[in-house]
């Protein structure tokens, strides 16, 4: 198996995950590499995948040198995949990658800044999905009165988990419903608003319980204070309207990061998507409920410092992200970035240009980078303006047509007439369910090859900016493959055996995806790859490396482990 199917099956999925690219490119040309470093039984290893659009390919699987990781080892590996892809493609790594996009650690973002300024064209981004799992830890973590309910619910669930006959008697009452969770404290922050919505969820089946005739039977040989302060908190009013409450924020920020970390999202809705929370919970915070005037005002603190980032975090604004929401015609002609919420700081376009222009400007994209420079400066500035509403160019007309083609849409599903007043998660909704609609980057290729329009120097970084990929939960779904591939029992798996397995497991799934759509990218690869060639009498039998992989590989769309690292810039 390692020495002859395995190899052939893993060469076959590399060429025709090379056609998939290919038949990918058309719409989506550049590519986002995104590295995580996760622990196995063999040790710490280094996996990293490419991602364009919906597409989302393994890469490779490395084993570092030493324990002692930085940021220059993750560097000099990144670079290095780039450049043999690049090479394999006969192109030059421009022409193909757009974007990093790694954890928000200190080492990861050593291993970014030292990546920007060998190739200023290469864009940085910090896994998005994980800092929006940090506003909920934040509020959380530093509103008291929040976390005092989280307490309290903890306790509660953890009482039913801890005692085996008051499990046994809760499991009679539920009679087959969804029970309550309990995840750990150090888990990912969203788990908390699951552990929540499952708690209020079973407020009758909790009143229930503690008034079953069996009840006192029960808890004979239970801490009295335990099974007062449990029935204390099932029959508090309080309580349960104070979880509603919490969680009319928290479920909204568990829905945006679930949906971030979706292959289909784009990177330039991530600022929009912040800005429409930071409305909602301007409305929330003036709205009457059990929270006093402290702890709304520290939830806009909260907001506030997560926006741009203080002390040693980063921030979810970045003005890269900033300038691909403006670049993707359909958030742009919402007008996102008028009247910002919750006392955000003013964005200085003619900044934020002048710094995401000039990484183009000494590399060669352009024969003349100085005349590039001014000819993109003028047409970005008119898009600018078109923002603002003061423009009556072909921008303004352009962007009239995009309006007229989502905000039917947008009135019919929510009947609010002003985009910018969209809740968080009927903007979720919308774009979920007409993102057939969303053509940005064909609209791009459009409007650069037509004269009329006079942005076809400005089309040409459009489009990498549209291509960006702002999350790295695809590398997190990985590492879970990779955390039971490599087990215990195979702590002696050699590096290349572990990372052809890893990519055949991942890349395979990608290739039946492409099948069920009709994709004709590639052929029978497993067939192709175990049954071209008998096998010699002598070979060894090890059949079941992959087919004990992947038989014991959990989804790895069904979680992801975010981690909670702070950056130290």
């Amino acid at each position: 198996m390692r020495k002859t199917h395995l190899p052939r099956l893993f060469n076959n999925t590399v060429r025709d995950v090379q056609k998939c690219w290919d038949a990918n490119s058309t719409e989506h040309p550049f590519r986002t590499m995104a590295g995580d470093c996760v622990k196995t039984a063999g040790g710490d290893v280094f996996n990293m995948t490419e991602a364009s659009g919906k597409m989302v390919a393994f890469v490779r699987l490395l084993r570092p040198p030493n324990t002692s990781l930085d940021g220059v080892w993750y560097a000099s590996v990144i670079e290095g995949e780039m450049k043999h892809r690049a090479d394999a493609a006969k192109a030059k790594m421009q022409d193909i990658f757009c974007a990093v996009a790694l954890d928000n650690t200190s080492t990861n973002w050593r291993a970014l800044r030292i990546l920007q300024q060998k190739y200023p064209w290469l864009i940085a981004v910090g896994c998005r999905a994980h800092l929006f799992d940090l506003v909920i830890e934040d509020v959380f973590k530093r509103i008291d009165e929040f976390q005092a309910i989280l307490d309290e619910v903890r306790v509660a669930v953890r009482f039913i988990k801890d005692h085996g006959r008051v499990n046994k008697l809760w499991t009679t009452i539920l009679n087959g419903g969804r029970t309550v969770v309990l995840y750990p404290e150090t888990r990912f922050a969203y788990g908390d608003d699951l552990m929540l919505e499952r708690f209020f969820e079973n407020r009758s089946n909790l009143y229930d319980l503690i008034n079953h005739d069996d009840w006192a039977s029960t808890t004979r040989s239970v801490n009295n204070n335990l099974v007062s302060s449990f029935e204390d908190t099932v029959n508090s009013p309080a309580l349960f309207t104070s979880v509603k409450s919490l969680r009319e924020i928290t479920s909204v920020l568990s829905a945006i990061i679930h949906f971030v970390e979706s292959p289909s999202f784009s990177a330039s809705w991530t600022l929009p998507l912040y800005l429409s929370l930071g409305r909602f919970l301007q409305d929330w915070i003036r709205r009457p409920n059990n929270f006093s005037a402290e702890a709304k005002a520290e939830l806009k603190n909260i907001y506030q410092r997560r926006w741009n980032g203080s002390g040693n975090t980063i921030g979810v604004y970045s003005p890269s992200l900033f300038v691909a929401s403006v670049l993707d015609p359909y958030t742009h002609c919402l007008g996102f970035f008028r009247n910002l919420p919750l006392g955000l700081p003013t964005i200085e376009y003619d900044s934020v240009m002048r710094v995401e222009l000039t990484r183009f400007r000494s590399t060669d994209f352009f024969p003349d980078p100085d005349e590039y420079y001014n000819d993109a400066s003028r047409e970005f500035k008119a898009l600018l303006l078109a923002n603002i509403g003061i423009s009556r160019t072909k921008w303004a007309k352009l962007l009239e047509s995009y309006k007229a083609r989502i905000m039917p849409f947008v009135q019919e599903a929510t009947g609010v007439a002003d985009a910018v007043n969209l809740k968080p998660l009927d903007l979720i909704g919308i774009m979920k369910k007409h993102f057939d609609l969303y053509h940005a980057k064909m609209d791009w290729m459009i409007m650069g090859r037509n004269e009329e329009y006079g942005v076809d120097t400005l089309a040409v970084i459009a489009m990498r900016y549209l291509c960006i990929q702002a999350q790295t939960a695809d590398v997190e779904r990985a590492n879970k493959a990779n955390k039971v591939i490599h087990t215990k029992a195979r702590f002696s798996l050699k590096e290349e055996t572990a990372h052809m397995l890893l990519y055949c497991y991942h890349n395979l799934r990608l290739l039946e995806k492409y099948e069920e759509k009709g994709t004709k990218a590639f052929s029978s690869t497993i067939a192709t790859a175990l049954f071209s060639e008998e096998s010699s009498d002598d070979e060894e039998d090890d059949s079941s490396v992959m087919e004990e992989a992947t038989e014991e590989v959990d989804d790895p769309k069904a979680s992801t482990d975010i981690s909670t690292n702070e950056v130290e810039v």
